[in-house]
């Protein structure tokens, strides 16, 4: 059904989307008309072709012109509304144009709901792209509520990983409220494992291996196995345990790590401190990254 256009004292066409050619549809955007190929706006908006097409009096199509144009809903902006344009006529707005911070996440989103509600999946399809470039300017937590509104899991896991990396403690009552129950619930279980991971590398130093491909071993001219490894069982955790179990700057994985390949290897061979040092298996601290 078209909606009504507002009548504003004075229009004004578009300067760069305005093409006069006969029979082109005529829309009216807060104060600006845009007449546009309709071949060209009808294949990215099935909404707009079927507004266009509302019969007039009489069962006859309604022709729109300057002094008729057809009008979208005043929440609709102009600058949202060109983003649409420019992604059908394959120009689409730059990442940058959607401005900085604040700017950004109120832009995007606005261009986000015009896009459920002109039915356009190339504009959504945008809008993704964009956020997905500059997923960085938005809070993590408003990341996870546009995954909820928009439909979308493009972005969930880069949100929770944020959430997972930072303490549980900087979220505020409203930022639990907009996560909802099961999503809390499941990002303080993490957090839970995550902190019981770090105290088991912490503590937990890698055990030497038969001589081998497979592990940390003693060398050739290694002259006491046993006391190497104590040596190693102190290397590891001056190096790696106290900066991963730090309550005041804990380290990650890989900070921690480059630890202990600086630190005093007692009276370890140092062939084997070099080799254990540099074999370590990084894998296992992917999550404390």
């Amino acid at each position: 059904m078209a909606v009504p256009a507002p009548q504003p004292a004075l229009l004004t066409r578009s300067s760069e989307f305005y093409f006069d050619v006969p029979g082109y549809p005529v829309f009216l955007v807060e104060d600006t008309l845009y007449k546009l190929d309709p071949n060209t706006i009808f294949r990215h908006s099935a909404v707009l072709q079927d507004i266009a097409g509302v019969p007039g009096p009489g069962g006859s199509q309604q022709l729109s012109s300057d002094t008729n144009p057809i009008g979208l809903p005043e929440e609709r902006g102009k600058e949202e509304f060109e983003k649409f344009i420019r992604v059908a006529y394959g120009n689409p707005a730059t990442e940058d144009e959607y401005g900085q911070s604040f700017k950004f996440q109120e832009s995007i989103i606005k261009t986000l709901e015009l896009s459920d509600y002109l039915m356009s999946p190339a504009l959504r399809r945008h809008c993704l792209f964009i956020i997905q470039r500059r997923h960085f300017c938005i809070p993590p937590v408003q990341l996870i509520q546009i995954c909820y509104r928009f439909r979308t899991r493009a972005f969930y896991e880069t949100a929770f990983h944020y959430l997972v990396a930072h303490p549980i403690r900087d979220l505020t009552i409203e930022d639990t409220q907009s996560l909802g129950f099961a999503v809390y619930v499941a990002l303080a279980r993490l957090k839970e494992a995550h902190a019981e991971h770090r105290a088991i590398l912490a503590s937990e130093e890698p055990q030497f291996a038969p001589m081998g491909p497979d592990g940390p071993s003693h060398c050739a001219g290694c002259v006491d196995n046993y006391a190497c490894a104590e040596d190693w069982q102190r290397v590891w955790w001056n190096g790696m345990g106290r900066c991963l179990l730090d309550g005041r700057n804990p380290s990650s994985y890989s900070e921690s790590r480059a630890n202990v390949g600086n630190g005093h290897f007692y009276d370890m061979t140092k062939v084997v401190a070099t080799y254990l040092a540099q074999e370590i298996v990084e894998d296992e601290g992917e999550v404390l990254d």
